[in-house]
């Protein structure tokens, strides 16, 4: 089993501190999706040997 543990803060501008869960906000945590297709599944493929398809994937966060 391969975890791993990204921000799930998911924002192409990274501010040293969040202003709360408003409505501008809440778009980089919807955004998180797109962290998760484009760049953390690649990069698993590519750097560790895993089973493909969705019996062997899972997901989870807060």
């Amino acid at each position: 089993m391969i975890v791993v543990f990204p921000d799930i803060y998911a924002s192409a501008i990274q501010y040293d501190f969040r202003r709360g869960f408003d409505a501008a906000d809440n778009t980089t945590y919807d955004n998180f999706i797109n962290l998760i297709v484009k760049e953390i599944m690649p990069y698993m493929k590519k750097n560790y040997s895993i089973k493909k398809g969705k019996d062997n994937t899972g997901i989870t966060i807060f």
